[in-house]
């Protein structure tokens, strides 16, 4: 089995959509294996449902800069967002410049922490 750990924000869907149709074709021929993805999980599912099977883990890293800001953008399209004229409003510097806004949407900037904890296995799900 060839299992994606999906880390927000780093191309997951486009490593979806290419990796998948890819081992499903090989499965048919030479490559006996199948896709686990399209789901987030972190390390300690693998780790727990997986151990000692055949499984090959791959995963997207992406910088982390880029990834915040394209965090920034993505949560400026959220339905929740959009009565928020000021963040609505802002740009990418002048939302790191303003420490209220920046603690009012810390997910923009926290997510990164939460990458962190899916590659250890650490991510606690509320």
């Amino acid at each position: 089995m060839i299992a994606f750990l999906h880390i927000g924000k780093t191309g997951g869907t486009s490593i979806d959509a290419t990796v998948e149709p890819i081992v499903k074709t090989l499965s048919k021929t030479t490559y006996p294996k199948s896709y686990l993805g399209r789901i987030h999980f972190d390390w300690s599912y693998l780790a727990k449902m997986f151990y000692q099977k055949d499984v090959d883990v791959i995963t997207m890293l992406r910088h982390p800069v880029d990834r915040t800001i394209s965090q920034y953008y993505f949560h400026k399209q959220l339905p929740r967002q959009q009565d928020d004229y000021d963040f609505l409003n802002s740009t990418v510097e002048t939302f790191f410049s303003n420490w209220t806004m920046m603690m009012d949407h810390r997910t923009i900037w926290q997510d990164g922490q939460g990458a962190v904890a899916w590659l250890t296995g650490t991510q606690k799900r509320i």
